[in-house]
């Protein structure tokens, strides 16, 4: 299991982007649930997938990746996912398959089935530009290996 959180800064011009990135080969991030929240004015939020411009892991600061699967923890109690994130800032977004509209300072939990193949990623958008509109994003779900049958060009 897995949770993966960022704070998009929003400044003049640009508005925030929250990223949960699978990069690990042989990989399925499975995203069960997205946690959405705003700072300011912003009133939307656009989610997508691509694999296009994912950003260095851990880009933008106030973002993290952390397991919830104590059975993956390494020696010094460190419990890693395969999944990274990342934040960072863009113009005005229009693009995503679901648009969420926000209210200042509430959270809105929406439950979904988004699975990420090696090299995909998730990102919220907010659709506010502006500095002090920013995007509170929280991924939560689980990873698991690609099994034979799900290979790309398989039998």
């Amino acid at each position: 299991m897995f949770a993966v959180s960022g704070r998009g800064l929003g400044a003049v011009g640009v508005g925030g982007q929250v990223w949960c990135m699978n990069k690990a080969i042989g990989n399925l991030a499975v995203i069960t649930t997205v946690v959405l929240s705003q700072e300011g004015v912003g009133v939307g939020a656009h989610l997508a997938l691509t694999t296009a411009g994912l950003p260095a892991d851990g880009a933008g600061g106030q973002n993290q990746a952390v397991g919830w699967d104590s059975r993956n923890a390494s020696s010094g109690f460190i419990i890693r996912p395969a999944v990274t994130s990342a934040n960072d800032a863009t113009g005005a977004p229009s693009f995503g398959g679901l648009r969420v509209h926000l209210n200042p300072d509430t959270a809105v939990v929406v439950p979904v089935r988004i699975v990420l193949r090696s090299g995909w990623a998730c990102v919220v958008a907010s659709d506010t530009a502006g500095a002090g509109n920013n995007i509170l994003v929280s991924f939560l779900g689980y990873e698991r290996a690609v099994e034979p049958s799900e290979v790309l060009g398989a039998p």
